[in-house]
């Protein structure tokens, strides 16, 4: 139902974008039908409706460099038992996408509510358009935004993926969702996207098994990043849901747009704008790796937390952690190790403990390497202090380093800072020093 909503927002752009006033049946019988169904090879599949024809997957499998054949009457009949059904049955999910079954029991119904909602035939139109507009992100879970600029983009990618169907015999087909989110990553990217060729950068689709190509799926990391850098909106509210054999609705998340752009300012900021442009797909790659897309989701928003890199947890105390290794990164692991502290920096939410890790993380250095007598009993105080699980424990392995040092001052300031810290905190905080502390040790020798 959700899906008619959409679609209902888009038609609404797109008749004020051309300054015109088409109804919901004319976009779906002038535009949406010739563009989506009225070939061989569809752009996205029909589900139990009469637009789909179960012949033409199974020949698009078997005939090596050929175009599914289907005549233009049977392409017609498609389409007129499609109307028939859109004027004279009760609305249901065989031909309204995304609207209950016949019987609300079966594993394919989806959208139920319980609230008593008078629909119309535009909502029928109106749910195939929207259904469209959906982004099909790693793990097969779609995302429809129901914002007017991003539709409209979606919808402007439209014609390529047509062409790009109409072009390769053994792309398969049924990709819309897929391309959508290729679409709008690559037209965010302002770096590469020229508006006058607009096809420029985008990869040719990959091998299916022996025979077919596909378009491969984009991460959520990707498309949300890419929408998040393009729009100053505080907040997207985006309906996550998948449709199949059985469907599965996530339900409505939030998108908490300032949060998924501030590990990508901080990055720059830090490590300067060439640094970021220079490394930024390795950087992408890495947030959001370590929980899944439908994980993240669980949580209730997706925001900074969502996009833990995979593999910081080994670094963290109370995993069982192993210190950064500096000595032996090479270039990828430095773009790892300072996505990692990045995050954590974003984590806490407190820039200026960016300077203040660095800081003790020296005078953690410079104490471990003091007097040579006592070198080993620093190097025990040293450890025991970076393996800190708790704030109390976090403080009482400073005070050895604070009586023993010939900086107490920022010492005394760290300790002060972590005691009013919420406790969640200071595992982020200390891992940041690990992380400054290894970097510096390296330097040092």
């Amino acid at each position: 139902m959700f899906t008619s909503v959409v679609g209902n927002t888009f038609l609404k752009a797109y008749n004020e974008k051309n300054k015109i006033n088409i109804i919901a049946k004319q976009f779906f019988d002038q535009i949406f039908l010739p563009l989506f169904f009225d070939h061989n090879k569809y752009m996205m599949t029909a589900g139990n409706s009469p637009l789909e024809n179960p012949k033409l997957p199974k020949c698009e499998k078997t005939i090596k460099g050929v175009i599914p054949f289907e005549s233009v009457e049977a392409r017609r009949n498609r389409i007129i038992k499609m109307a028939d059904k859109i004027e004279n049955y009760p609305i249901d999910a065989s031909f309204a996408v995304g609207y209950p079954t016949a019987n609300e029991t079966f594993g394919n119904t989806g959208q139920i509510t319980s609230m008593n909602i008078a629909h119309t035939k535009d909502d029928i139109y109106f749910s195939w358009i929207g259904a469209a507009l959906g982004i099909c992100v790693q793990g097969g879970d779609n995302i429809l935004f129901n914002d007017p600029k991003i539709l409209m983009d979606i919808y402007s990618g439209w014609i390529y993926y047509r062409n790009y169907l109409n072009y390769y015999p053994l792309l398969r087909g049924n990709q819309i969702n897929t391309w959508n989110g290729i679409w709008l990553c690559h037209i965010y990217d302002h770096r590469k996207y020229d508006k006058d060729n607009p096809m420029y950068g985008i990869d040719d689709p990959v091998k299916s098994g022996k025979e077919l190509l596909e378009f491969p799926t984009v991460s959520w990391v990707n498309v949300v990043t890419k929408i998040s850098q393009m729009s100053n909106s505080s907040q997207y509210l985006g309906y996550v849901y998948n449709i199949g054999k059985t469907n599965t609705t996530i339900g409505f998340i939030p998108f908490e747009l300032p949060q998924i752009r501030k590990p990508y300012e901080l990055y720059r900021k830090i490590f300067g704008d060439n640094v970021y442009l220079k490394d930024e797909m390795k950087i992408i790659k890495l947030f959001g790796g370590e929980v899944g897309f439908q994980t993240a989701c669980q949580k209730g928003a997706i925001g900074i937390e969502a996009l833990e890199p995979k593999g910081l947890r080994a670094y963290m105390p109370g995993y069982k952690s192993k210190m950064p290794d500096y000595r032996r990164a090479d270039e990828d692991q430095v773009i790892t190790f300072n996505t990692y502290k990045i995050w954590v920096l974003a984590m806490l939410n407190y820039e200026e403990l960016w300077g203040k890790s660095h800081q003790i993380a020296k005078i953690l250095v410079d104490f471990k390497s003091g007097a040579e007598q006592a070198r080993t009993d620093r190097k025990k105080i040293v450890e025991n202090f970076l393996e800190s699980s708790t704030k109390r424990s976090f403080i009482e392995n400073l005070v050895p380093i604070l009586e023993n040092t010939m900086e107490p001052r920022p010492v005394y300031e760290i300790a002060e800072i972590v005691n009013k810290m919420p406790g969640e905190d200071v595992k982020y905080f200390l891992t940041l020093i690990r992380f400054q502390y290894a970097e510096v040790g390296k330097e040092s020798h």
